[in-house]
């Protein structure tokens, strides 16, 4: 199976390369290839061997969804009482061994397994196909399959937010290694943390959830290992569903197993001998049974040793390889794309790779080393080179080096200081059976260790890009000695550009380096070790997921809106809808009606299970015909969104027919035998359903509807006007009934009484013939008429004058200026006789006093000119004069004729107030009329703007400790100020210098200079302010205080001499550290041996020096040699560098 696998490699790919694999290796897949051509010579039957199609998901995926179930499609139908041994095993690398639901399709051949459990973001997952299938015709597998995919994590956007944890007071404590996993399965990743110099294990829980956020970790327990613990690897290795801690001890030459019991409680450890100082283990199924398997590397001896589980957590060593010098770091990777994990192994001793073919069965065979150009530090395997079609990702895993020239011993050499890395991305060419160095990139900086992740999915940088959202995997690297955290961004799967190395933050000591979601919110977050200072750095990702809130339809489209349409009142609507979760959480639900009368949900609260979709019934029952809304709030306990809802809007209406006659009788009055009345009858329909006219008759000919009723529809809220005739054969009274049967299911019959009479007589009018008005006074004419019949006449008005408007029997209106006599006619009818009269009007004229336009209410600020003009008429054309009263001090009123005066009025300062002024228009004829008009006039007080025109200082650099003349420039506008107030410069806050101003005019400009001594370094903040504590009531205060931000600086640490020679000869016996550019700063210095051992500690807050003789704590002079000191401050370094003890 493996040399076929190989054949059709080389016949698929077609990759060329510069080659570093070996000769040897080279050799081995020649006669490989020779032996798999004689084999397609051999006849075999087309049922020999079980294959598989198709698996999903891919391998290698980079964003499979956490819902994703696994499949494997085969070749041939399954004999299915092969499956009953859990022939497919999911392993995640945060939570263990995946439970699920396992179906096997027989029209497709595919077996499947649906986890219970969603997967987590970013999680690694594994899956294992054992062998122990067969085919109904007895095929077999030819080997294990085993391959793996990567849990998407859509939402980072590579805004990080650092939190420093205190991992323990204690020294030397030496964090080593980060180990990401879900201790204690509430879905939340805690972290174990490997520490060297304690010889122990820190699992600590993640509380962000508990805490809301507020407290990221808190220590769980403490696992005591044997002498320095160097690696660890999580996962369940006794198949019981809790993670377990495997941990290798570099001195004491062993591997510890502590397996867990899923509350943080660890059990003793058992104990497996192994070869001298193991550097690192990982934990993968490499022989394919389902159980996870441990690689060792032993840099004491220069081997590797599998140690092969036998499902209870017990192992045994299986297999022990030769790799090169001082082995160090290990890492799986299925570099023949086989379908099973081969081994590389980093050798520190010689700078160099081991490759390890796995044979399908967990053997391994040596295939080969590459070269590399500096000492390799760590490794990982990612699909980081490659693309699809509109995909980050080829399905294809590189192997990812990272080399640095970390010194040993000694000094590093100026010229050298910032030292360098090498990050090489190497990948297998099938076609050439060779590796090939995709790319090698020198660095800055020395890294220490680095994660390939992908932290900024909703990428901001490149949104353009056909790869969206940015699911590639970004490398980011601790430099232990630079105190940097360091991101090289990958740019879609093309070539790592080492222009987009970048630091993220200063981390002292940064060393060990993790990946997870701490806070479950869809990104991936980093946790850095401080190593000197025993503390984590866990950086939050910016992202947000979303809450899953909402409801969906059958499809899965959002529904914000459900409207029930029309629902008869008396029964219900429904709507089946869901709730989904489409994260990996589980959540609770519960819900909120606004009308819970009407509506109803249900459920109304419950389980919301990660990535399923849990049904819901909307109800709707209308008790009335009117349209109903409500607001459906549906919550839940999201621990990121703990006050989200998400609002639905229900609609409905309720229908029924609801018929209503305005009016219940129609009165035709008196007609003339043979003559025909008519009258309209109004049939409406309140109801908000189609009303239907079943019939509407009488029981007479005399009263007769002139449509035939039955089949009419009135749509809701409408009428219709049914004309009803009236037809006497005969003098006399006569009466009867119209009967209207509907749908309306309330009143289904209605009546309507209809009255008339049968007569040849007409009205006569008996109102006045003459209407008197009076100018501008209302004049009203109600005109009477007797019917000898005793009906009601109707009237009418004809030529009207333009001021009269007539209503029913009354004319009414008010003559004005110019109206003069004139007349009208009124018209009285029964409906079928008539009578006329002409009315005379007269109107009487009278004089008008002059009337003024209007001005409303005038605003003015003071010192700004108010003109305005007066404007008045006389109705009559009259000649009159205007005259002011009252005018303030300083205004004036000019009267120009024909009825218009000028106003002129400039307020003075001090003059803001209320003014009213009254003009006055005479006639001049006799018994001529007066009339006046009073203006209001508000003057506003004019405030004046204080302001900092400038802020400036002498000096361009400033040293600490430094004097520094600072001027600042104030300034005055819009109103003068008469009172006094006080200017001041501040540094830090702190007022430095400040003067009185007793007055300041309009427009004034004043200085003030102060010598400030800047005694701190970093950034400082000077500020100018005018009117310190808001003295003055101004137009603007923002412009009351101008800042200027300045960078004080420290100088150089000087040390001398360096060599010096503590020989007692009174030459170079010490050597000093000159600290007068730090003085008054909390200041530690420390210089450590060769070998990293602490030897002095000076600690002084106000030192000028410290001196050291060469000798330790208790007094022991030390070698000849180069030493390191660090010099911090509050601890915090600040300078560090190598001095030279000689004898």
């Amino acid at each position: 199976m493996k040399i076929s696998s190989l054949v059709k490699e080389e016949f698929c790919r077609n990759e060329t390369a510069p080659p570093i694999l070996s000769s040897a290796l080279r050799r081995f897949f020649s006669r490989a290839f020779i032996f798999a051509i004689a084999l397609t010579f051999v006849a075999a039957p087309a049922w020999a061997q079980l294959r598989v199609v198709s698996i999903t998901p891919r391998a290698d995926d980079l964003h499979a969804p956490t819902n994703a179930a696994v499949r494997v499609t085969f070749d041939q139908a399954l004999d299915e009482n092969t499956l009953g041994s859990r022939p497919l095993r999911v392993w995640g690398s945060f939570r263990g061994e995946y439970q699920g639901s396992l179906n096997y399709d027989s029209s497709t051949s595919t077996l499947s397994l649906a986890p219970f459990q969603s997967f987590i973001e970013s999680e690694e997952i594994t899956v294992v196909l054992k062998n122990s299938v067969r085919s109904l015709a007895g095929a077999e597998l030819a080997q294990p399959l085993v391959w793996r995919f990567t849990i998407a994590n859509p939402f980072g956007t590579a805004n990080f937010t650092p939190v420093v944890i205190d991992l323990n007071s204690n020294n030397s404590q030496e964090p080593t290694q980060i180990i990401p996993a879900d201790f204690d399965n509430d879905s939340f990743i805690d972290l174990a943390v490997v520490h060297r110099g304690s010889n122990q294990i820190t699992v600590l829980r993640n509380t962000f959830r508990a805490t809301s956020g507020a407290v990221l970790a808190t220590l769980a327990t403490t696992l005591p290992t044997q002498a320095t613990p160097v690696s660890a690897a999580a996962a369940d290795f006794n198949s019981d569903g809790k993670m377990d801690l495997a941990v290798a001890n570099f001195n004491s030459n062993t591997v510890q197993l502590f397996t867990g019991d899923g509350a943080f409680g660890f059990s003793t450890p058992r104990v497996f001998d192994t070869g001298e100082h193991p550097s690192d283990l990982i934990a993968h199924d490499f022989d394919g049974d389902g159980d996870l398997d441990l690689a060792v590397a032993m840099s004491g001896i220069d081997q590797l040793a599998i140690l092969r589980n036998d499902s209870l957590g017990f192992f045994v060593e299986a297999q022990r390889l030769q790799v090169g010098a001082s082995p160090n770091k290990l890492t799986a990777w299925d570099f023949d794309g086989d379908s099973d994990l081969d081994l590389v192994v980093a050798n520190s001793g010689n700078r160099a790779l081991s490759i390890f073919r796995n044979e399908a069965s967990g053997v391994f065979e040596q295939s080969g080393a590459i070269t590399l150009a500096l000492t390799p530090v760590d490794l990982k395997t990612g699909d980081i080179a490659g693309r699809g079609t509109n995909l980050v990702g080829d399905g294809r895993r590189e192997l990812v080096v990272l080399g640095s020239d970390l010194p040993f011993l000694g000094k590093i050499s100026e010229s050298n200081a910032a030292g360098t890395s090498q990050l090489s991305v190497i990948s297998w060419n099938a076609g050439a059976n060779t590796f090939n160095t995709t790319q090698s990139l020198t660095l800055d900086g020395r890294g220490q260790s680095f994660v390939l992740c992908d932290v900024d999915s909703i990428d901001a940088v490149t949104p353009n890009s056909p790869f969206q959202p940015d699911r590639d995997l970004d490398i980011f690297m601790t430099r232990f000695w630079d105190d940097r955290l360091t991101w090289l961004r990958n740019s879609d799967n093309a070539l790592l550009n080492p222009l987009s190395l970048a630091d993220v933050d200063s981390v002292r000591s940064a060393k060990a380096i993790a990946y997870f979601d701490v806070d479950r919110d869809g990104d991936n977050d980093l946790a850095i070790s401080n190593y000197l200072d025993n503390q984590l750095v866990i950086y939050r990702n910016g992202g947000q997921r979303l809450t899953p809130c909402g409801l969906v339809d059958s499809l899965g489209n959002d529904v914000t809106t459900i409207n029930f349409g029309e629902v008869a009142v008396g029964s219900t609507g429904l709507r089946g809808l869901f709730l989904p979760n489409d994260t990996s959480l589980d959540f609770l639900f519960s819900t909120t009606l606004s009308d819970s009368i009407h509506f109803r949900i249900l459920p109304a609260s419950g389980s919301l299970p990660a990535g399923e979709n849990v049904p819901v019934r909307i109800e709707f029952a209308p008790t009335d015909t009117v349209s109903y809304s409500a607001v459906l709030l549906i919550r839940l306990n999201d621990h990121l969104n703990a006050n989200e809802t998400c609002a639905i809007i229900l609609q409905g209406r309720g229908v029924q027919p609801a018929i209503f006659l305005p009016n219940d009788s129609l009165d035709f009055g008196c007609v003339p035998p043979g003559a025909t009345a008519i009258r309209e009858l109004v049939i409406e329909n309140h109801g908000n359903f189609a009303l239907d006219i079943l019939s509407g008759s009488t029981s007479t000919s005399r009263f007769v509807p002139l449509v035939n009723m039955a089949g009419l529809r009135l749509p809701p809220r409408t009428a219709i006007r049914v004309a009803i005739a009236f037809r006497p054969d005969r003098l006399g009274d006569f009466v009867d009934s119209l009967q209207i049967r509907s749908t309306d299911p309330a009143n289904p019959l209605v009546i309507v009484q209809l009255r008339g009479c049968g007569s040849n007589s007409g009205p006569v009018i008996t109102s006045a013939d003459t209407l008197r008005a009076t100018e501008d006074i209302q004049a009203t004419y109600i005109a009477t008429a007797d019917d000898p019949d005793g009906g009601s006449p109707t009237f009418r008005f004809l030529n009207l004058p333009h001021w009269l408007s007539a209503s029913n029997d009354t004319v009414r209106g008010t003559p004005r200026e110019g109206d003069r006599d004139s007349s009208f006619t009124v018209i009285a009818s029964d409906g079928f006789f008539n009578d006329t009269l002409r009315v005379i009007v007269i109107v009487t004229p009278v004089n008008d006093a002059p009337i003024f336009d209007s001005l409303g209410v005038l605003t003015v600020f003071e010192e700004e000119l108010l003109t305005f003009t007066l404007v008045a008429r006389d109705p009559e054309d009259s000649t009159f004069t205007l005259t002011a009263q009252n005018l303030p001090n300083g205004a004036s009123f000019v009267d120009r004729g024909e009825g218009r005066g000028d106003f002129s009025w400039r307020p003075p300062t001090g003059s803001a107030g209320q003014y009213s002024v009254t003009f006055i228009a005479q006639e001049q004829v006799a018994a001529g009329l007066t009339s006046s008009v009073t203006i209001q006039i508000t003057v506003l007080k004019r405030l004046p703007d204080l302001f900092v025109q400038a802020l400036t200082r002498n000096q361009p650099v400033i040293k600490r400790n430094q004097r520094v003349a600072v001027t600042a420039v104030f300034g005055d506008s819009l109103a003068p100020v008469t009172q006094a107030f006080t200017a001041g410069l501040f540094l830090n806050n702190t007022l430095v210098a400040d003067t009185t101003i007793n007055e300041f005019a309009r427009d004034g400009r004043f200085s003030l200079t102060r010598e400030v001594v800047f005694d701190q370094t970093g950034r400082q903040v000077l500020e100018a302010r005018i009117d310190i504590g808001n003295q003055i009531p101004e137009l603007n205060e923002a412009n009351n205080i101008l800042r200027l931000e300045v960078q004080v600086e420290a100088g150089e640490l000087a040390v001398a001499p360096n060599p010096f020679t503590p020989n007692a000869d009174g030459y170079n016996d010490e050597v000093i550290f000159d600290l007068r550019d730090f003085e008054g700063q909390e200041l530690e210095l420390k210089i450590f041996g060769l070998r990293g051992e602490l030897l002095r500690t000076f600690n002084a807050t106000r030192a000028v020096e410290f001196r050291w003789n060469g000798k330790s704590e208790n007094g022991e002079p030390q070698y000849p040699g180069p030493y390191l000191y660090l010099l911090t401050d509050r601890g915090k370094k600040i300078a560090s560098g190598y001095i030279v003890l000689a004898r």
